[in-house]
């Protein structure tokens, strides 16, 4: 499966991603969508992620929790929040 079809939402506070940061952002994002992929057909009905604003691979999960839902039969896909205060 290629990302290509589901890019991520890259919204940098400081400066323009360098080709390298993209790729492994792409790269971490595959990796998850694989893992979920496999955990469907062994049975797990649940994958949530977390969501962390200054994080640029966990600020904007729902381009990964769309391909994740697209291609899954059985998982149920949520977003989780830590309070820091």
């Amino acid at each position: 499966m290629s990302l290509q079809s589901y890019p991520l939402s890259l919204t940098p506070s400081k400066g323009v991603l360098s080709n390298e940061s993209v790729r492994l952002l792409k790269l971490r994002a595959l990796r998850r969508l694989e893992i979920t992929q496999a955990a469907d057909e062994i049975g797990v009905n649940n994958a949530s992620f977390r969501v962390h604003h200054f994080a640029l691979q966990a600020s904007a999960p729902m381009p990964l929790l769309c391909a994740i839902a697209a291609t899954t039969k059985i998982i149920e896909v949520g977003t989780g929040g830590i309070d820091m205060r």
